[in-house]
């Protein structure tokens, strides 16, 4: 059996849907790529910052003399990361132009434009909070201003020249749409601001040039280059990418929850923030053999048993398990003792009538459980021969168990979702509700099993 990419979130929650593939497979890395024959340079000095040093592009080429993922060389992983879901791109079909005057300051209501210039030292404000603007060209020249509030940007060609900045307002973000982006000397991109402010989607290409800096979540859907002594701190997703002397990538995973990737990916919708995050990296942050790191709060397993870490996981590695008592073992924290949350991972049975055990009652896949109910709180989840997935619960007094019907297929990626709280015990196998009990409400209680 093996777990993919995501191999558990943990949340803590008031109220949850069923989730679709998510945003943070498409971004797994301060750099990912989605073409399998993705390709990724570093000249000296360059490097990713937050990376576990294994990427999904097939292609390395490193000058950095070893320090491309920070304190290692980054390595290269056979499976590409996630894609998002692009829509047509939409474009203006009017031929009225828009100028801002040098040194003046105006204000844009949503609609369709032509181009769009805001001359030396103008500000430019795109003031109607979640409109939509349509653009065709827009030129933000020499140390000019452009504020965004939070909405959808579809503007085929951007462009800031030296010094010129965007920035976006208030708390809600902001989804930039174009064919191309190019951001000139020194400009800046939402710096200052969460990476969660800003998106852009670029289908075709981005090009910071020396000394831009930006802070969001970047995708080219053909290529994208960082010059010299860049700066992203975010994400970034494309199919070629170069990163020329001293640019730097800087992950930023917790801002996916809140980011807006407009439907594109599973992330726009309203999910609670992890707890724990485990995604069964192959590289050990502290240098311990067999470590699981949690990304969200450090809590980080171990390898026990012969468990081991392969490449062949829906994105990215895989943890493998034989069934012979070889499992990962995710120490407790009082974080889970939670009233309402969930529990979220992929996985793949390669064979269903395989029991090492058949008296434990299954395939365990998922445990945080002990011999008996002793102060209640138990978890169990488990896939059954006839390729049922069953999930009990416990208090102290009392057990629960729902069972789906035969939903899992052997050598299938399989998307698994169990929510617990005020609406009961809820199962959901590849984004569908499979089994549910609304009449048994509990939560994970003083249970301190790890």
């Amino acid at each position: 059996m093996k777990f993919g990419k995501t191999v558990a979130m943990l949340y803590a929650m008031s109220t949850f849907g069923a989730m679709a593939a998510e945003c943070l497979d498409v971004f797994p890395d301060p750099a990912a790529t989605y073409s399998a024959s993705g390709e990724i340079e570093f000249q000296l000095s360059s490097k990713l910052v937050g990376s576990d040093g294994v990427l999904t592009f097939n292609t390395i080429d490193d000058k950095t003399r070893g320090f491309s993922c920070d304190t290692q060389p980054c390595s290269s992983g056979p499976i590409s990361s996630a894609n998002l879901d692009l829509p047509a791109f939409r474009f203006s079909s009017v031929s009225s132009d828009i100028t801002v005057p040098m040194n003046t300051t105006s204000t844009l209501v949503g609609g369709e434009y032509d181009d769009v210039n805001i001359e030396a030292g103008g500000q430019l404000t795109l003031n109607e909070r979640n409109g939509t603007y349509i653009i065709d060209a827009l030129n933000a020249k020499l140390n000019t201003t452009l504020f965004l509030d939070g909405g959808d940007y579809w503007i085929r060609s951007l462009e800031l020249e030296a010094g010129a900045r965007i920035i976006v307002n208030g708390t809600e973000p902001a989804t930039i749409y174009v064919e191309d982006a190019q951001f000139k000397l020194n400009s800046q991109v939402n710096v200052g601001q969460s990476a969660a402010n800003l998106t852009l989607i670029a289908y075709d290409s981005i090009r910071f040039d020396q000394g831009a800096y930006a802070n969001g979540f970047f995708y080219a859907r053909n290529e994208m280059q960082m010059l010299l002594n860049s700066r992203i701190l975010g994400a970034v997703n494309t199919a070629e990418l170069r990163l020329e002397q001293g640019a730097i990538i800087t992950y930023a995973p917790t801002e996916l929850q809140t980011a807006d990737f407009g439907a594109t990916c599973s992330s726009s919708s309203p999910i609670p923030t992890p707890i724990g995050h485990w995604p069964i990296d192959i590289c050990s942050v502290t240098g311990a053999s067999g470590e699981i790191i949690d990304i969200i709060a450090a809590n980080n397993g171990q390898t026990l048993g012969g468990a081991s870490i392969e490449f062949e996981g829906k994105y990215c590695q895989a943890g493998s398990f034989q069934g012979t008592g070889d499992v990962i073992s995710i120490p407790h924290s009082d974080d889970y003792h939670v009233a309402e949350g969930a529990v979220s991972f992929w996985f793949k049975v390669s064979d269903l009538a395989y029991s090492n055990r058949r008296s434990a009652g299954g395939m365990g896949i998922f445990s945080k459980d002990s011999n008996g109910l002793d102060n209640g709180g138990h978890l169990t989840l488990w896939v059954l021969s006839t390729g049922a997935v069953r999930a009990r619960q416990q208090t102290s007094s009392r057990s629960r168990t729902i069972q789906t019907s035969r939903l899992i297929n052997e050598d299938q990626w399989h998307h698994l979702t169990y929510t617990w709280g005020d609406e009961g015990m809820q199962l959901y196998i590849d984004g569908a509700q499979a089994a549910s009990s609304s009449s048994f409400i509990a939560g994970l209680g003083d249970n301190r099993e790890p």
